[in-house]
């Protein structure tokens, strides 16, 4: 693999705008993508390494972990091993 796929589950048509939700598969050793902010997100990770900076701190994620990113929390994300990135995703739209 060597870009990047979504597919998406839900999307804000689907949900009258509360949520999206989607599955990510990052190519290895994909960096971070920038630093941003939006609504609350959870996390689940079902492949792969993922790093994750959230509020400036960073930590591993692995196969079986969840993340919850509060609303408005500066984050980023990226593949932090040799495998494919696998991960679900869950955004509330509103906060």
């Amino acid at each position: 693999m060597d870009v990047a796929q979504t597919k998406w589950h839900l999307t804000a048509e689907d949900t009258g705008g509360r949520i999206v939700r989607g599955e990510v598969w990052l190519p290895a050793c994909t960096p971070l993508h920038p630093v941003h902010e939006h609504g609350s997100e959870r996390v689940e990770l079902l492949s792969g390494s993922m790093e994750l900076l959230l509020g400036g701190v960073g930590q591993i994620l692995r196969r079986g972990d969840v993340a919850h990113i509060p609303a408005g929390m500066p984050h980023a994300w990226g593949n932090a091993g040799s495998e494919v990135l696998h991960f679900m995703f869950d955004l509330e739209l509103n906060g």
